[in-house]
């Protein structure tokens, strides 16, 4: 009505709220549209060995190793798989693990029909808490 007390706070609140509500399908639209140009898919598996870069209060480590790799790919409608060496780097901080590796499959190791030629890069990065 005319003499409604409650319009500024159901307009300063639900303006807020209806954002937050449409935000899942802005961003699902954006994935869709921007999801066939780069390949976001990938599974591994891998053999690494790590060693520690300092003290142990530091904790801090590299790592490096051969992976099996499985990606979809924007120009294939299967599952590709390849392999390549893998290296990265972390830190311990007390409880917490913080991570990023990254694996290269060359051409020589993956080339199949419509992707030959292709240097895949499959990066991660991981966080860890171990109470």
């Amino acid at each position: 009505g005319v003499d409604d007390k409650t319009w500024p706070l159901r307009v300063g609140l639900g303006v807020p709220a209806f954002t937050f509500l449409t935000m899942p399908y802005v961003l699902a639209g954006a994935f869709y549209l921007f999801g066939p140009l780069a390949s976001g898919t990938f599974a591994t598996v891998d053999a690494t060995v790590s060693r520690s870069l300092g003290p142990d209060e530091l904790g801090l480590y590299a790592e490096a190793g051969l992976g099996l790799l499985v990606f979809s790919h924007p120009r294939s409608p299967t599952p590709r798989a390849g392999m390549g060496p893998i290296v990265g780097l972390g830190v311990d901080v007390g409880p917490w693990t913080l991570g990023a590796r990254t694996q290269w499959s060359p051409p020589a190791l993956h080339d199949d029909e419509g992707i030959a030629g292709s240097d895949i890069w499959a990066t991660t990065l991981t966080a860890g808490f171990s109470p």
